[in-house]
């Protein structure tokens, strides 16, 4: 009877703190693939990179915990922190910076403008006086903008009104406006705005892909000083269209039998699967655009997706990061009804120095403008 009472007293206790952790740890290294598999492969493992900064966190305190209590089971997220740095960093960064020493000679500015609608459609001639405002106060040398919305002063007139005052009132004489949507004297797409000369532009269609999509991507090649050519890509990736802003509804359900909240949720599920079907392969459109260019790029634009995803990592490659180099805390840039999220990056070459990279607080749009500053080597106005 004793020796029964020996064998079960012998028995392993759970391993409480490391079975706690595990869930957190696993699902953290589960974020950091997401950045290595298309959702177009398995999309489910999206959400994970949504989650990715709550995970970062939890993993951070665990650290904390364990070497407080001096148990070796720090090993566990120290390891895994340190394999996704790159990563980690571009999710949250610390406002401990030193000064470089170096003057920006080169500023440049993201904007999703949300067609200037943001208020109702009867703020669209307030919200494009608040961006001719802007654009006077920060005096960006390239000016990079999204869902951009004009109209042609006449149906057979090739002028627009909002390209005329980036000219005539905020002091940018090489405006490139791609019209992606033209409906009589209606006019949305991409905009990328100078104050150098463009000497040369061009236009990636997403539609090749074979999807319908109403998003693409644009570049400019701008002539700086001294015979230095940068080429300037504005790229709006595919949006997950769940919003009641949303105004193309692709695949709008108009009749069905079904009823019922789950009924929407199988919508908006099939939504974002799709957007994210489309965002993957926008991505490496993109990224093998980028490749093939032989001097420094910089990249703009909104990637409908968190830092912790596969269109972010895919189009980066090996460019740096703004907001990793000389942002702060989170940097979220989308302030609608769902969860504010940095989804507006800047990136750029190394022979571009970033010097500095801002959120505005703007309040004229559904996004917040974002600004990088470089150096480039050079005598620059």
């Amino acid at each position: 009877m004793a020796k029964k009472n020996n064998v079960s007293s012998t028995k392993k206790k759970p391993n409480w703190p490391l079975l706690v952790y595990l869930p957190f740890g696993v699902s953290l290294l589960i974020a950091y693939l997401s950045t290595k598999i298309s959702p177009d492969h398995f999309w489910p493992i999206f959400i994970f990179g949504y989650l990715a900064e709550g995970l970062l966190i939890i993993n951070t305190i665990f650290l904390v915990y364990y070497i407080w209590k001096k148990s070796p089971l720090f090993l566990y997220p120290a390891v895994l922190l340190l394999v996704g740095f790159r990563i980690n960093s571009s999710l949250i960064q610390f406002p401990f910076r030193t000064n470089l020493g170096q003057e920006a000679n080169l500023k440049v500015m993201s904007f999703n403008m949300q067609m200037f609608r943001n208020g109702g459609s009867d703020s669209v001639k307030t919200n494009r006086k608040k961006l001719i405002d802007l654009l006077n106060q920060e005096k960006p040398t390239i000016a990079c903008f999204q869902e951009f919305y004009s109209r042609k002063k006449k149906i057979t007139d090739n002028n627009d009104v909002v390209s005329d005052m980036l000219v005539d009132s905020a002091g940018y004489p090489f405006v490139y406006f791609e019209k992606i949507i033209t409906e009589k004297r209606l006019l949305q797409g991409l905009c990328i705005a100078s104050k150098f000369p463009i000497i040369n532009k061009g236009y990636i269609n997403f539609r090749t892909t074979g999807n319908f999509s109403l998003n693409a991507c644009i570049f400019a090649d701008i002539q700086m000083p001294q015979d230095q050519v940068v080429r300037v890509y504005n790229l709006h990736l595919e949006s997950n269209r769940i919003r009641p802003q949303d105004y193309y509804y692709v695949d709008e359900v108009t009749e069905s039998k079904e009823n019922g909240s789950y009924y929407k949720l199988k919508i908006i599920v099939s939504r974002i699967k799709k957007a994210l079907s489309k965002r993957a392969k926008q991505s490496e459109i993109v990224a093998k655009h980028i490749q093939k260019v032989d001097y420094p790029v910089i990249v703009c634009g909104d990637f409908n997706d968190p830092p912790c995803s596969y269109p972010y990592t895919t189009i980066r490659g090996n460019l740096n990061d703004s907001f990793t180099s000389r942002g702060t805390l989170r940097g979220a840039t989308y302030i609608g009804p769902l969860p504010s999220y940095r989804i507006d990056n800047i990136f750029s070459s190394e022979k571009l120095q970033i010097i500095k990279h801002t959120v505005l607080p703007n309040k004229f749009s559904d996004h917040k403008a974002i600004e990088a500053e470089f150096y480039l080597p050079g005598p620059f106005q």
